[in-house]
């Protein structure tokens, strides 16, 4: 007996090391406009501080953009690590206010990932033809997964984050006096404002991508290859040349600052005097 406990003992700090923690679900140029509206419920409508940020039964952590008009700006979702696309649901409608809409078993538009440790994360409530991955496909933390909504079992723009264990149970990523160890989060963050956006593992000097450029050299997404300084910028919510703005010259960014994209029909959008709406000569 005593070998056996001596081994279990061994064994411990391994399968510790082996977790995934999570950043902030939230797209990179979006963060600010994400606050807590409703954490994870431990009875008695009791969050993980020990404060009533909650209601009775809550299994996630809640995250609200401003209301409608937050969401009508479109407020950008990621994954929170590396995963697979276990299932996703869209086409559900995205302006619930009643909290018991239908569609995607009450998550409305979502995305689940399973991760290399065997937990899974939820994304829900999401905005309508927003979803942008699809089950089987590898995801790296930090890649779009689509839009803050409003589908399913909500009453207002929000995200619900769901963080479930291998066995399907449903745990709440934050550790504090009343909640059970370990947190999640790469950086929880102050009770009342948001987790940290640094992915986990490989920080630093090392280039995990393989692509010549490490986190120390301005690499943004350090899991994904096609993403690093000097990258042509793609029209997919993603700051693919690190240089700190999204989607610039492509067409669905407003490179000359007359309002109008090339998806809007400018036809010269290095020029802000020629536009759909500009007068003729």
């Amino acid at each position: 007996m005593r070998r056996l406990l001596l081994a279990a003992m061994v064994l411990l700090p391994a399968l510790g090391a082996g977790a995934q923690d999570y950043r902030m679900p939230c797209g990179d140029s979006d963060c600010g406009y994400f606050y807590p509206t409703s954490y994870y419920d431990h009875g008695g409508v009791q969050d993980w501080n020990c404060g009533t940020n909650s209601y009775s039964g809550h299994k996630g952590s809640d995250y609200g953009v401003g209301g409608f008009s937050g969401m009508y700006a479109g407020r950008d979702l990621v994954a929170a690590a590396d995963g697979t696309v276990l299932a996703t649901n869209d086409g559900e409608f995205d302006e619930c206010q009643t909290g018991d809409c239908a569609g995607g078993g009450g998550y409305g538009n979502y995305v689940k990932l399973e991760h290399a440790d065997g937990k899974t994360t939820i994304y829900a409530h999401m905005r309508i033809w927003t979803v942008a991955v699809s089950t089987g496909q590898t995801v790296y933390c930090g890649q779009y997964l689509g839009q803050v909504g409003s589908s399913g079992y909500s009453t207002g723009p929000h995200i619900h984050f769901e963080v479930r264990e291998g066995n399907g149970s449903q745990s709440d990523p934050f550790d504090g006096p009343c909640s059970s160890p370990p947190d999640y989060w790469t950086d929880p963050g102050p009770y009342g404002g948001i987790p940290g956006t640094q992915c986990d593992g490989g920080q630093g000097a090392i280039d995990d991508d393989g692509d010549g450029y490490s986190e120390a050299d301005g690499d943004c997404h350090d899991g994904d290859p096609n993403t690093h300084p000097g990258a042509q910028e793609l029209a997919d919510h993603i700051d693919n040349d690190c240089d700190g703005t999204i989607d610039e010259h492509t067409n669905v960014y407003d490179d000359d600052g007359d309002g109008y994209t090339e998806m809007d029909g400018d036809c010269d959008d290095t020029d802000p005097a020629i536009h759909p709406n500009a007068p003729e000569p």
